[in-house]
Order: C-alpha cells, then structure tokens, then sequence
C-alpha cells in the first residue's frame, strides 16, 4: 500500500484536510490545536474524540457487519449475520455505558479488542503488509445460539479512500474505507459456515472524529464481485462538514474514482432510499431486507441509529465520467441523530 509521509495533524496543530489515496503514516489527531475543542488540555480533549472500526463482509449467501465504537461516554459492540436466502439474522448489540473499548490507534499496524457481556470482537490491522484478521464471539440474542467467528484479508484489491473533512464549530473528521478480498468463517453453535475468498468482500470503515454536539448523518455503503472485477462505493452526507468536501468515491476495477456531493430520499410509503446527486451522475435505490435500530436518550446525550440491510439498483458515477452500476449489490445504509 502507498503511504504518505505525512501525518493526521502537521506541526502546527491543523488537520491535513483533503482526499487521499493512501494512509497517513501517523494519525495523530489529538495534536490538534484549534476551533472548539481544540482549544482544551489533552485530557479533555480524547474525552471529545470519537473512535470507532467497523468490517463489511458480503458473500454470496450471507452479510455480516462487525463494529466496536467508542465514543467515550458509551461504548457499542455490534455483530450482525443476516442470511439472505432465507431472511434470518443472528446479532449482538451491546450498549456499555461509561466504558471505553480499545481501538486500533492505526491501521498500519495496529489492533482492536473488546470484551463485554459475553460478546468478544478483535482486530488485528497490518495494512503495511495488506492484512487484516477478525474475529467475534457472542450469544444471539434471540435464540441463544453461540456463534463464533474469524476472517482474514490477505491481499489489498484498491487504493484506499482517505478522507479528512472540516466540521462546522469543531475540527476533523478522518475515515479510512478499503475495499479487500477476504476469506474465513462463522459458525453457529456446532455448524460451520465458509466464505471463499474468490466470492466475498471485505468494506474497511476506520473513523477518528471530533463531532460537534449535534450531529446528522446519512450513509450507504456495498461491495461485490461484477464479472471478476471488485467493486463497490461508499456515500455520506454530514451535514456538519462544510467547504463543499465529501468522502464519496467508488472502487471499480481496482481504480477509485470520486463522486460529487448526494442526498439520502426516503419514502416512507414504500420504505426504500434515493441517493441523488445533483447531475445525474448518482441515481441509485436501496431496498431494505433487514431492519436494524438503536435510540438511547441518556440526559443530554441522545442517539437514534437506524442501519437496515438491504439491496441496491442503479449506478453511481465519477467526477471524471467513470460509471459503476449497483444492480444486485448487498450493502447498508445508515441514518444517524446523534446529540453528545
């Protein structure tokens, strides 16, 4: 994988703002020195910053997503294996209140775990040699049944999508997607479930941010094999980045390409999304299969996360023209209200 010399925050305690298609050789984001919470003593200052890594998995029969965020005041944990053939879902969401989780500090070389209520996650991220390992343990919270699981990418397929955008009243948001070819398994109680790496995909979504108090966000995100090509997009509106930036980009062919700014329609008649861009170039739906929703109020702290499942059609294209068609393609989306 490419690298830049560079880091998170230069000497002078700014975000390096901008798109990139490598990783930052230190994230440093702590270092910042600016807007509003640049502004407090460093202890308070990683009081503020939000951290999270969350792991896409498509293959041709199931969907997982595999997610550890700490935010600080509260921690999330979150497993969900949804069954497209027969529209089942085993999961875990495990809300921790007052506890922090440890997250990868990097992903050049750096590793996650967490331990809570009997639900297990880790991650071991070796980008600098094109290797990521995951692993998860948990009980299904319905049924009971003991699910474990380990997967392992062994090859980079795209260039990153790295992006570190401005927020109004605030500082940086910095997310690294990648787009990986991966291999393991799940197993349910004593039945084992394989996932070949020549059908399956891996979407790599690492965040470090200092969000404003009140924050909104719309995101979609999917991956899968056309022809023999990989490919897949991610898409957002936060609505408190501002300067005219965005993280969108899609993979095709192992080519990024960046994609104007969209919006996130839904009918509530029908219950699907539209994601437009202002041209035409982005015109795509999303058809739930899976709902999925978390809404906690704690005081002043407030969050209502909605994250269905689902199946995108149309096609998403390029500042430079480039064309990627969605038809058939299993992914997420994802409407978040948080206040904190």
């Amino acid at each position: 994988m490419r690298t830049m010399e560079k880091s998170l925050v230069d000497e002078y305690g700014q975000f390096h703002y901008g798109n990139y298609d490598a990783y930052f050789q230190a994230l440093n984001p702590l270092d910042f020195r600016g807007g509003i919470w640049g502004v407090l003593p460093k202890p308070l200052r990683r009081r503020r910053l939000k951290e999270w890594q969350a792991y896409m998995i498509d293959g041709k029969k199931y969907y997982i997503l595999i997610g550890a965020m700490d935010m600080k005041l509260f921690s999330v944990l979150k497993v969900l294996i949804y069954d497209k053939t027969s529209n089942h879902t085993w999961g875990t969401s495990e809300i921790l209140h007052n506890k922090t989780i440890k997250v990868a500090e990097n992903l050049k070389s750096g590793s996650a775990f967490a331990c809570e209520k009997g639900t297990t996650i880790f991650s071991n991220n070796f980008l600098k040699n094109n290797r990521i390992e995951i692993g998860f343990n948990f009980t299904d919270a319905l049924t009971g049944d003991s699910i474990r699981g380990y997967f392992e990418a062994g090859s980079k397929i795209n260039h990153p999508s790295v992006s570190v955008l401005p927020l109004k009243n605030s500082a940086g948001f910095y997310t690294h997607k990648q787009l990986m070819s991966i291999e393991g398994y799940f197993a349910v109680n004593s039945k084992v479930h394989s996932l070949s790496s020549g059908e399956t995909t891996l979407v790599l979504d690492d965040q470090k941010v200092f969000y404003p108090y009140k924050t909104y966000w719309d995101w979609g995100c999917a991956a899968g094999i056309v022809g023999s090509e990989y490919c897949g997009f991610t898409v957002s509106d936060v609505r408190a980045v501002h300067e005219k930036r965005n993280e969108n980009a899609f993979w095709k062919d192992g080519e990024l390409h960046r994609v104007e700014d969209v919006k996130f329609i839904h009918n509530k008649k029908s219950g699907n999304w539209s994601i437009l861009d202002a041209s035409g170039a982005v015109d795509m739906e999303f058809k739930p299969a899976a709902k999925h929703l978390i809404e906690r109020n704690m005081f002043w702290v407030r969050t209502k996360y909605e994250g269905p499942l689902g199946w995108y059609s149309g096609h998403i294209g390029s500042e430079n023209g480039e064309k990627l068609y969605v038809n058939g393609m299993f992914g997420m989306l994802e409407r978040m209200n948080l206040r904190l």
